[in-house]
C-alpha cells in the first residue's frame, strides 16, 4: 500500500508540473487597448506569472528527493512540495485576476523605453480603457498547482508508510567474520587425521 501511495504522489506531482510548464508557454489573455490602434495585446504565461515555471521545475527535483529519501527528510520535502503547489496557484490566480494591469504595465515599460530614446512624449490616457479576454490556460496552471500541492500533501500524510530507500542508498552492513570452532566442539567428521591419531594414542590404542 505504501508503494502505491508513493507512485500516486509522484505521478500527481509530475502531471501538475507538466500542466504548469505547458500553460506557461501559452497565451493567458488577450487585452484590447481602446486608446491605441492596437486591437489585441496577447499576454503570455511567462509574462503573466513569471515565477510559475521556475517553481514547478524546482518541485520536480524535490519530488525525486521525496520518493527516495528517508522518513524524516521525506516529510520535510513533502511540506516544500505542497508549498510550491500553493505558490503556483497563488501567482496563477493573481495573473488571471490582473491580466489587464500586467499587460498594460508591460506595454508601458516598452513604450517608456522607446519614449526616452526618441524623446517623444506619450499622450496621457493612451493606455486607458483596456479590456481583457481570458483564455483557459490560467486555469490549467492553477490545476497544475493544485496537483502539485496534492502530491506534497499525500507525501506528508502517508510518507511514513512508504518503503525505505533502495539498498544501494543504505550504508553497507559490516560483514561478520566467522569465528573458528573450538576443537572440542567439532564433530568427528571435522577432526583432522593427526588429531584422531593423537587421541587414539592417548587412549592406549594402536592407530595402525
Amino acid at each position: 500500500m505504501g508503494r502505491l501511495l508513493r507512485v500516486i504522489a509522484v505521478l500527481a506531482g509530475l502531471v501538475g508540473i507538466a500542466l504548469v510548464v505547458v500553460a506557461g508557454t501559452r497565451v493567458w489573455a488577450h487585452v484590447t487597448l481602446t486608446g491605441m490602434s492596437m486591437q489585441d495585446l496577447p499576454l503570455s504565461g511567462r509574462k503573466a506569472a513569471p515565477t510559475a515555471i521556475p517553481i514547478a521545475l524546482a518541485v520536480g527535483a524535490a519530488l525525486f528527493v521525496m520518493a527516495t529519501a528517508g522518513r524524516v527528510l521525506r516529510l520535510v520535502v513533502a511540506v516544500l512540495v505542497a508549498a510550491g503547489g500553493v505558490g503556483v496557484v497563488l501567482v496563477s490566480q493573481d495573473a488571471r485576476a490582473n491580466a489587464t494591469e500586467i499587460a498594460t504595465r508591460s506595454l508601458e515599460s516598452t513604450l517608456g523605453v522607446f519614449n526616452q530614446s526618441s524623446m517623444i512624449k506619450l499622450p496621457p490616457g493612451l493606455l486607458s480603457g483596456a479590456e481583457q479576454e481570458l483564455t483557459v490556460w490560467p486555469l490549467v496552471s492553477i490545476a497544475g498547482g493544485v496537483l502539485i500541492a496534492l502530491s506534497g500533501l499525500i507525501g506528508l500524510v502517508t510518507g511514513l508508510r512508504w518503503p525505505g530507500p533502495a539498498s544501494r542508498f543504505d550504508s553497507p552492513v559490516e560483514a561478520q567474520v566467522p569465528q573458528p570452532v573450538p576443537a572440542e566442539t567439532r564433530g568427528p567428521e571435522t577432526r583432522s587425521t593427526g588429531t584422531r591419531t593423537w587421541d587414539a594414542l592417548s587412549r592406549g590404542d594402536d592407530p595402525t
